[in-house]
């Protein structure tokens, strides 16, 4: 749906967990190729991965870095920021904002960009299971994993297979690479959404052919429930 009403055209947002106009929330966001924002703030700070296209964001349109697909990066609150995207193909990008969006107009670039970039290369991933390390691996963005609720970036091997199980808490997953099922006949490419209800019993399998990386949203706490 459009993230702005009078912009039909403009960016588009397909939303996961969370209100954006309440408080925190996570989206898969899609810009038109060639879109180009005017300056602008959020009073909440975002984390995003690019899915797929060239997005710029930083200082300005002149001063803003190139984000390609697996890329990461962070915009604080209340700074003065660009967001837009090349001509080359449509942007998508998945994220998180730990408050509510509300978009507010800037006059006057920051004198320099706060802004963190880290490329898909240098993500510095982690065994969930320190005893595994050629297991899955995550990096988180946002919350404790503990308690929840809380966003993450994870990283399956080429190949690899959980036992079955559920989660006591909800969560929905997007894909950034790779191919990814849920136990089912259906497989996720990059961009594609799944979600399971806490309860659920499932399994999560990368294909042999890449490594799979992808987005998780969780509102409760991160507990692996063996199943039959």
């Amino acid at each position: 749906m459009p993230v702005y009403a009078d912009q039909p055209d403009g960016p588009q947002l397909s939303l996961l967990a969370g209100n954006p106009k309440e408080g925190a929330f996570s989206a898969l966001v899609k810009l038109p190729a060639g879109h180009a924002s005017p300056l602008h703030t959020h009073p909440a700070n975002f984390q995003a991965v690019v899915v797929s296209g060239t997005i710029k964001n930083g200082r300005t349109a002149e001063d803003s870095p190139e984000l390609k697909a697996g890329d990461m990066w962070t915009q604080p609150a209340n700074e003065a920021h660009f967001t837009g995207c090349t001509e080359d193909a449509d942007c998508i990008f998945v994220g998180n904002m730990d408050g509510a969006m509300g978009t507010t107009p800037a006059e006057e670039a920051v004198e320099a960009s706060t802004q963190t970039v880290v490329a898909a290369a240098d993500i510095a991933f982690a065994p969930m299971n320190p005893e595994k390390p050629e297991g899955p691996n995550l990096v988180a963005l946002t919350g404790d994993m503990k308690t929840g609720p809380w966003t993450a970036l994870a990283r399956f091997p080429a190949g690899l297979s959980t036992p079955k199980h559920s989660h006591s808490a909800n969560y929905s997953g997007v894909v950034v690479s790779g191919v990814v099922s849920n136990g089912g006949d259906e497989t996720f490419s990059a961009g594609s959404v799944w979600s399971n209800a806490a309860g659920n019993v499932h399994t999560t399998i990368c294909a042999e052919d890449q490594d799979c990386v992808f987005f998780i949203t969780m509102d409760g706490a991160m507990e692996m429930i063996p199943a039959e």
